[in-house]
């Protein structure tokens, strides 16, 4: 299996829990094997300007270190709280390819339709953030939907940790990722290459 080190971090107790700050590097992370690297960052927060200049450093340092950077960002925060999610998802995309990560996680909101202009306005592969708990059906259907809109996979955590069985629902999601294909919302000249599934996380 391939090994992602997320190095940002932060905890519900600070008096900004989002503020995501950096707790490693790339060349500690090469050092103890990791394949690629993981930060988070948190679009419109009050601590942005430092949590985008903690990505683009990360991104610098493992393009110098040969590792992929994958870049969570969230629009979340005081400053996107009047936005369309359609708008700030479009910004963070394009924050993403500005900086120069390689993978971008971004949530999956709003329809198919949403993502799908999303996914042609970005070079870069993306992947849908797996989003709150919820029932084996809904979870069926978004893994469906995210597909159908073009993104390469999805990053998903507590519904794969918190399910009664990790490895069966793993192997579900699988099936249901490779067995969705592009729909014909998206613009032909991307679609003639389809994404190969993804599960990250």
């Amino acid at each position: 299996m391939s090994v992602i080190a997320h190095v940002s971090a932060s905890t519900r107790y600070a008096a900004d829990p989002s503020f995501k700050y950096q707790v490693g590097d790339a060349e500690d992370c090469l050092r103890r094997g990791a394949d690629a690297i993981s930060v988070h960052v948190n679009m419109g927060s009050n601590t942005e300007d430092l949590q985008i200049r903690m990505m683009a450093e990360m991104a610098d340092a493992c393009d110098r270190a040969g590792l992929p950077l994958l870049a969570m960002i969230y629009p979340r925060g005081p400053g996107v709280k009047d936005h369309p999610p359609l708008e700030t998802l479009l910004h963070a995309a394009s924050l993403a390819v500005d900086v120069g990560v390689d993978i971008v996680k971004l949530p999956f909101s709003g329809s198919v339709q949403d993502m799908v202009q999303v996914v042609n306005s970005c070079p870069l592969p993306i992947l849908a953030a797996g989003g709150a708990k919820v029932s084996d059906k809904e979870l069926g259907n978004f893994a469906s939907d995210v597909m159908q809109s073009g993104a390469r996979g999805i990053a998903m955590g507590r519904n794969i940790f918190l399910a009664p069985d990790p490895g069966a629902r793993v192997r579900e999601i699988r099936k249901i990722l490779q067995s969705n294909t592009l729909s014909d919302l998206r613009q032909p000249a991307r679609a003639l290459t389809p994404p190969s599934p993804l599960l990250a996380k």
